[in-house]
């Protein structure tokens, strides 16, 4: 799911562009209108796999639209016209944008005896140094956005203690938990300017890889298969 989902979404956003544009021309002709019934046949087979239903609405051209209308809502997707036309296809590639935003609920633990710096950074960083600006953090009794701080009551003991992280794309918030099994969400909350919580959410909820830091050792942490 993570490793796929970068390539997913912006697949569903391309394709959500171009429709509101066709939308805003009027320009939906006929076969311009087959080809998006099996362009969501396709999406639909990339986000639901193994369903196999691009290939049953190009065998029965005819019927696409009912066979496409009656997977969608077997698969669970609000459809709000018997019509298949752009406004329900948009819908529907919103809907499925939701969807995967809600699969991304990820956990982890680290174990630490001192201070710790521990979050998440944008997918195409190479290393934590640099970038600093970018990282969604917790440390040293502080949650970090980017290069902005807010004091939290967490901090890491002097016995051996495991942490752990939460990050939920759909809320957009990330959140420790600590030793006593309680969750402090800190980031993508309203502890933060409006402003500032809008980008902790775009970035929980874009493409992004954790980290751990401890006494100036800096790793990227590997979320295994």
């Amino acid at each position: 799911m993570l490793r796929s989902a970068p390539a997913v979404k912006l697949i569903l956003q391309q394709t959500s562009d171009h429709l509101l544009r066709i939308q805003k021309s009027n320009s939906l002709a006929s076969n311009t209108q087959i080809a998006f019934q099996h362009l969501m046949s396709r999406l639909l087979d990339t986000v639901h796999p193994s369903h196999q239903l691009n290939s049953t609405v190009m065998s029965f051209p005819l019927t696409a639209a009912a066979i496409l209308r009656k997977r969608l809502v077997f698969l669970g997707y609000e459809i709000e016209s018997d019509r298949l036309e752009v406004p329900v296809f948009s819908s529907v590639i919103h809907q499925m944008d939701q969807r995967m935003n809600a699969n991304v609920r990820v956990y982890w633990e680290v174990t630490v005896t001192s201070d710790f710096l521990v979050g998440i950074v944008p997918l195409s960083s190479s290393t934590l140094e640099t970038e600093v600006a970018h990282r969604l953090a917790f440390g040293s009794g502080k949650w970090w956005s980017k290069s902005k701080s807010m004091d939290s009551t967490i901090s890491a003991g002097k016995s051996m203690e495991t942490y752990g992280i939460v990050v939920d794309a759909f809320a957009g918030k990330l959140a420790i938990v600590t030793p006593d099994g309680k969750e402090h969400w800190g980031l993508g909350t309203d502890n933060w300017d409006e402003e500032e919580c809008k980008a902790q959410r775009r970035m929980l909820q874009d493409c992004w890889t954790p980290f751990f830091a401890l006494r100036g050792i800096l790793y990227i942490a590997k979320l295994s298969d």
